[in-house]
This record gives C-alpha cells, structure tokens and sequence, in this order.
C-alpha cells in the first residue's frame, strides 16, 4: 500500500523546464506547511517505464534536428480545441494512473505538462472524481493544449495570457498570474543592490535546460576581448562543456560549472545571453536581468521570445552578428537597459508569485 499524499505533482521530462517547475512549487508549497506530503510524478516514466526514455530521445531529436517537424504538432496543438495526439497519450495512461491515484488518493493534483493535465481530466470525467486539478503553464503560450474540463485553477504567466484563456472561455475565478514558478532563492531579491565593480558591464551566459549551448567560438573571443566588460558563463551540469570551454584559455571570461545560487549570480550582471525556455524567462524576471536572446525556433520559444520583444524586456536577435551590434549599443547607451529594467519591474509587480504555496495549500485546507 502507497503512502496517502497530500500534494501529487505530474510532470514529464521533455525537456527540463516541466520538471524544475515541478520542483519550485513543491518548494514553495513546503515553504508554508513543511508538515505535507508531496510526491513528483514523471507520467510517462509510470506509463512504461522502459519506453520513456525512448520518446525523450525523440523530443530532444526533434527539436534538435527536425524543429519543422516538431512545429507541426505543435502549432496543432496549439491551435485546435483537442488534438489526438494528446488524446492518445492520455488514454493510454489512464489505467496506469487511476490505479496510482486510487492507492495514493491525493488531495490535490498539479500537473505541469499539457498531456498530464489531460489525462487526470479523462479520470475526473471517467470516475466522477473531485480530485482538484491545478495546471501550471510553463511557457508564455495559451495553447488550447493546457485548457481542460475539471480544471480546477490554472497558474499563468501573465495577465495576457490570463485574458486569452478567458477568451477562450475559462473561468477568470480559477486563474491565478503567478508568473512561471521558480525556486525560492529567486523571491524577494533586491535587484537594487548590485554588487558594482567599477562600472565593469557585466554579460552572463546560460546554456540551456538540457546543456544546449550554440554560442560560437567567434563570437566568445568577440566578447573577451571588449574592454570594461566582464563575462561570465555558466555550463551547470555539462561538464563536457565546461572542460571544452577552458580549454580555449581565454583572458578575461570566467567558466563556471554548477552554481547553486544562480539568482544571486544573475542579479549581479547586466544582461544575461540565454535560450527563451519559459522557467530562465522569470527568473530573469524576478532578478530584474534583461536578456539577448537568438531568435529560436521551436514553438514555445518562439512564443516566449515574442513575449521578451513586445515586453520591452530584452532583445531578440537572428544571428551573433546582430547580438554583437545590440551590445555595444546597449553599452553605449546605457539608458535602454534602464529601460528594459524598468519595464521588467512593471511586469513584476502584476505577478503573484510569492502566492503559488498558498493556493497550492487552501485546497488541501478545503
């Protein structure tokens, strides 16, 4: 017999911004109540735990190599009120996670994967559940992908996405703007107190989720050699990165592994060079950092990168020529980074996003 749980989190692994999503709710969830019980659930792990890593191998393929492809069923995804594919995978699931959910019996779900939030409605339908159900959309998007009946309260980015998912007809009782959930030690920063070293400008780079890093050679030498300028990168687990990196002896940028405490590093640098995955996004945000970033070119970061753009909040580039021309103008022109601060602030203030352990608790209260 399974421990009851109190809080069960379903997630997957396409990708590593479901999963440390998944981690910051659970830790701001423990942050109000260190007494509850919360369990994180890879679905597709219990589905068939043999052939998960099959179809993560495939995403990251996909996204990789084919993002044309990738686009294809997602911009259907998005677009349409039900997709098979989804459908599919959720039916498939579905004994696998009735039967999980009948010996854990949790009180309230959370799922921060489209295909989850899916399938637990086909189990709220199927069995007259009232499980309560909270989706976490982690990407500035309102694909009709996340939108399911027997949802019970929807965490969003922003209120633009909030205001889309009522036009398409959710319920504006249910959804909360707690921004994309990150870890604690991204809350209540003061981004006022930066730690100044001699009006050195300071360029931070972050890889990816999943270790990508497309930054050329060319264009790192570039930076090293700008003066005033201090860079930093950060290779987190990649340790092949990490090793290639030093190993091309530049003067000036430092090379970091793993950093624990990213927020405090982020806070401390003028603009951060990244991808648009929806989790860097808002802690970008709530570090008050503007970012540069390459025009992607799979979906939801092509829709995070429109937010970043039309937001004021950073700058999107096609190519690292263009990245060089937007930072030496930024540099030069320091009042627009003020500006893209500024407009980050304005953003920050409409979030709720010391809220999320609160509403995750008033539904175990209830």
């Amino acid at each position: 017999m399974k421990k009851k749980v109190d809080v069960l989190i379903l997630t997957a692994f396409f990708g590593a911004g479901h999963y440390t999503v998944s981690k910051a709710i659970k830790e701001q969830a423990l942050s109000k109540d260190d007494t509850i019980n919360i369990e994180l659930l890879d679905l597709f792990n219990l589905v068939n735990s043999k052939f998960d890593k099959y179809l993560y191998k495939l995403y990251n393929f996909m996204t990789k190599d084919t993002p044309e492809l990738y686009n294809f069923f997602y911009n259907r995804k998005r677009d349409y009120k039900r997709n098979y594919q989804d459908e599919i995978a959720a039916t498939i699931g579905l004994q696998k996670l009735s039967n999980y959910l009948k010996e854990c019996e949790p009180k309230v779900i959370i799922s921060t994967f489209p295909v989850c939030s899916t399938v637990v409605s086909k189990f709220k339908k199927k069995y007259n559940s009232n499980i309560p159900l909270i989706t976490c959309i982690t990407d500035v998007v309102d694909s009709w992908e996340w939108i399911k009946e027997g949802t019970d309260k929807y965490f969003v980015p922003t209120n633009e996405i909030k205001q889309k998912l009522i036009n398409k007809g959710v319920n504006d009782d249910i959804i909360n703007v707690t921004g994309i959930p990150v870890r604690r030690s991204f809350l209540d920063l003061n981004a006022d107190s930066l730690n100044k070293e001699n009006d050195l400008k300071r360029i931070l780079i972050m890889g990816g989720g999943r270790g990508a890093f497309d930054i050329g050679t060319d264009f790192l030498h570039w930076l090293d050699s700008l003066k005033d300028t201090k860079v930093t990168i950060v290779t987190g687990t990649n340790e092949e990165l990490y090793q290639n990196l030093n190993a091309k002896n530049f003067n000036k940028i430092k090379i970091l592994g793993f950093v624990e405490d990213v927020a405090s590093l982020m806070t401390k640098h003028d603009l951060l060079i990244t991808k648009p995955g929806g989790v860097t996004l808002f802690e970008a945000i709530n570090c008050q950092t503007p970012m540069i970033v390459q025009r992607p070119k799979i979906g939801q970061e092509i829709e995070n990168a429109n937010f970043i753009e039309r937001s004021g909040i950073g700058i999107i580039n096609d190519n690292q020529d263009e990245m060089k021309i937007s930072i030496e103008e930024l540099f030069h022109k320091s009042e627009r980074i003020d500006t893209m601060k500024k407009s980050i602030f304005d953003i920050k203030k409409t979030l709720e996003t010391s809220k999320v352990g609160d509403y995750v608790l008033e539904f175990i209260a209830n």
